[in-house]
């Protein structure tokens, strides 16, 4: 069934303490049987059963398992191998000291992929009952002794009825009456299947071992089929055979009767007191002999006034055992990730909820951390975030000159109105600079009935026409219905809703002061629109998502603001202006149709090139910050799982050992990091980004000192999970790629 072939493992190699702790180990196993491998300590036998059970790898050579040859360590196929095949007796239990007795057990079945309660409970119950622990089923590993972990321990290997035991001194921790019940279950067992077994007591593999090994430093010294003794000396050492021992004195009386045995020569007097006093009897025992144990029909050692008589070796081999039970090859299996998700997140919010003050303060530090990632992402963006300072959209251009007037009565230089209009075809456009004044912006303001002299806030925007407006901008109300309705921009209906600000005693009210407490609020209120000190009055039908100053108004409007100027004809408006904007379908073609006696900007392009070369000057000063502050997060977060993954390594090497696939070990974890960082590193993003809003919309917004948008929030989002995640798997990964023996042994130290 396994071949070994030319097996090496060096421990310390190349170094002044290398150790060739499997030297040339060449080995043939059968498909059944019992084969013991002795040797003395350090001798390498756990070694080459950890290699045989997949739990260590080796230098060099290869090992076949079932005609299916395993060369290199190859991960995926040992998981497989222990968690289906293999059963594993280890010699210091590994058990899950916080899981009970019975769910230890169960563990292993519900990893083979058996769900049914039923049959989970009726194997548990069997392999329980045989090692004489049902009735410590409920109790907690870590509650037990020594000797009854070690039997939990082979009840785990039992249950899931596998190919094949490997037993690391499974006998090592039990009395004489335990190891013989273990070992004629481990017989009954290896005659149908295989057993390797380790020990140093050659009496129970002179009785037992159908073959025994032996190994010195490595190296396999002697291979021999055992002829098996007819007794392996061992006696059950809670029954004392009194004809067997010399009786020294025996003292009989009308109220008392003693005997004195001994199985060697008593040296000192023994004073021994008897009181009987209240129905209470009173021992007090004057003697050199330091181990006194007092035994009655209630202890488990028993006096029994006979010789021992030897049993044949049929009597000692007895054991009621039934492999058959646990077979489990009918049973329907499903092949499901052994450690859920449901069962991860539960334990990760209990972790949490069980904090001390330690805990509590680092999650106070990851909330922090959050706030952190949130200001460092802002300052990060606002270097890779190009947002071009103006409101005006793509295709947007300035034609101008600076010395004489745009348009003209007569063709002199530039062009008549005639000759502009063809060149902007059916384009829209407005005066920036004319002879009258400034037409580009507007100002809104509260009319507060019987207040005319109340002044509100009056924010500034450009005027941009409704024409142009894209409907999917829309972020509250309507689209105008008629001329004397505008949309304007949500920076623009913040600052009417909450801007307060005083002069010299004279106080501009806001919509908050007014009774206007909310965007849909300002949809029943009117308005003024001042354009070049000329106004209308207005309503506000709509809010557009845009975080700039603009306010959009139909062109018949604005056309009326005009004659409110004097300015009765397009042609008598816009004839001497300096400066005019055209809200273009494609500023480039309109860019070639003007001669080089005017000078043209592309407003959008030109303020994006500006917005993107100050991102270019600022990113070598903010990446140096981002990295340094990300940095003491990212080793935070690193340290803090690390301790967690350090003080669970016994769980994680046992859940290895038993077969548990590392990408499983990975979604504890997993799990874990999404839960604290949900409780914690996410809550202070909130808030940090909450508060980087905030100081945006004041100087620092001005300042450009922050970058942040819907798309910025949700990559931060995004970022402080991936960030966290990495930071808090990486020791994990690096945990993993260790072997299981490997694991367990930095456990063990």
């Amino acid at each position: 069934m396994i071949e070994l072939r030319s097996l090496n493992k060096f421990f310390n190699k190349g170094k002044k303490n290398e150790i060739h702790v499997l030297n040339d180990v060449s080995l043939s196993l059968p498909e059944k049987g019992l084969v013991v491998i002795l040797g003395s300590s350090g001798s390498g036998k756990t070694t080459l059963l950890n290699v045989i059970g997949g739990l260590d790898k080796v230098g060099s050579g290869s090992i076949t398992y079932k005609n299916q040859e395993i060369s290199r360590f190859n991960v995926t196929k040992w998981d497989e191998l222990r968690n289906e095949t293999i059963g594993y007796i280890f010699q210091n239990y590994y058990l899950q000291p916080q899981l009970s007795v019975y769910d230890n057990i169960a563990f292993v079945l519900k990893m083979i992929g058996i769900k049914d309660d039923e049959e989970i409970d009726k194997r548990v119950t069997y392999v329980l009952k045989a090692l004489g622990m049902y009735e410590y089923r409920k109790k907690k590993a870590l509650q037990l002794s020594g000797g009854q972990q070690q039997r939990v321990a082979i009840a785990r290997a039992l249950v899931k009825n596998p190919d094949i035991i490997i037993a690391d001194e499974p006998t090592g921790n039990l009395d004489s009456k335990n190891t013989t019940e273990i070992m004629n279950i481990i017989q009954k067992i290896s005659k149908e299947k295989l057993v390797v077994l380790v020990t140093h007591e050659k009496e129970l593999a002179d009785f037992y071992a159908n073959r025994i090994i032996q190994i010195v430093d490595g190296k396999i010294v002697n291979d021999y089929e055992n002829i098996q003794s007819e007794h392996h000396g061992l006696q059950d050492d809670q029954i004392i055979y009194l004809k067997d021992l010399e009786n020294n004195t025996s003292v009989s009386s009308e109220h008392l009767e003693t005997n004195l045995y001994s199985d060697q020569p008593i040296k000192d007097k023994i004073k021994v007191d008897l009181v009987y006093k209240n129905n209470t009897l009173y021992l007090k025992v004057d003697s050199s002999i330091k181990n006194i144990k007092l035994t009655n029909e209630n202890e488990s050692i028993k006096l029994v006034k006979e010789h021992y008589v030897k049993k044949t070796r049929e009597e000692l081999s007895k054991t009621s055992y039934d492999v058959n039970i646990l077979d489990h090859s009918h049973l329907p299996k499903e092949n499901k990730i052994k450690i859920s998700a449901k069962r991860n997140i539960k334990l990760a919010l209990s972790r949490v909820l069980s904090f001390g003050r330690k805990g509590k303060l680092m999650l106070a530090s990851f909330i922090l951390a959050g706030s952190v990632i949130a200001f460092s992402l802002a300052i990060l963006f606002s270097g890779l975030i190009i947002n071009p300072a103006t409101s005006y959209p793509k295709d947007t251009i300035e034609v101008y000159v600076e010395d004489s007037y745009l348009i003209q009565h007569s063709l002199d230089t530039y062009y008549t109105y005639g000759q502009f209009m063809e060149r902007i075809d059916s384009n829209r456009f407005l005066i920036k600079q004319g002879k009258n004044g400034t037409f580009h912006l507007a100002t809104v303001s509260f009319i507060i009935p019987g207040f005319e002299s109340t002044k509100s806030v009056a924010p500034e925007g450009n005027i941009m026409f409704k024409e142009n407006f894209n409907d999917k901008d829309l972020k509250h109300g309507t689209m105008t219905q008629s001329k004397d309705e505008v949309i304007i921009s949500l920076t623009i209906a913040q600052q009417l809703l909450n801007i307060e600000s005083g002069f010299f005693g004279q106080i501009n009210y806001s919509g908050n002061d007014l009774g206007v407490w909310t965007i849909n609020d300002l949809f029943k209120e009117k308005f003024t629109l001042d354009i070049n000190g000329k106004s209308v009055e207005v309503k506000v039908s709509g809010v557009s998502k845009e975080e700039t100053m603009a306010i959009y108004i139909n062109e018949e409007l604005y056309n009326d603001v005009l004659k409110l100027h004097g300015l009765n004809s397009r042609e008598q408006a816009y004839t001497g202006a300096h400066s005019i904007i055209v809200f273009a379908n494609n500023g480039q073609t309109l860019i070639d149709r003007f001669n080089d006696n005017v000078k043209i900007k592309d407003i959008y392009q030109d303020a994006y090139d500006s917005a993107k070369r100050n991102n270019e000057m600022m990113l070598p000063t903010i990446l140096p910050i981002v990295i340094i502050f990300l940095s003491f997060t990212f080793l935070g977060f690193y340290f803090v799982i690390r301790s967690s993954m350090i003080s669970r390594i016994q769980e994680i090497g046992i859940y290895r050992a038993l077969g548990v696939k590392r990408l499983e070990i990975i979604s504890m974890f997993f799990f874990e990091i999404i839960v604290l960082t949900t409780v914690s590193t996410l809550i202070g993003y909130l808030l940090g980004f909450r508060l980087v809003k905030l100081l945006s919309s004041g100087i620092l917004g001005l300042l450009n000192v922050f970058g942040i948008n819907a798309f910025s929030f949700m990559l931060g989002l995004i970022a402080v999970y991936a960030f966290n995640l990495f930071a808090g798997l990486l020791p994990v990964f690096g945990l993993l790629r260790k072997t299981p023996a490997q694991i367990l042994t930095q456990y063990d130290i």
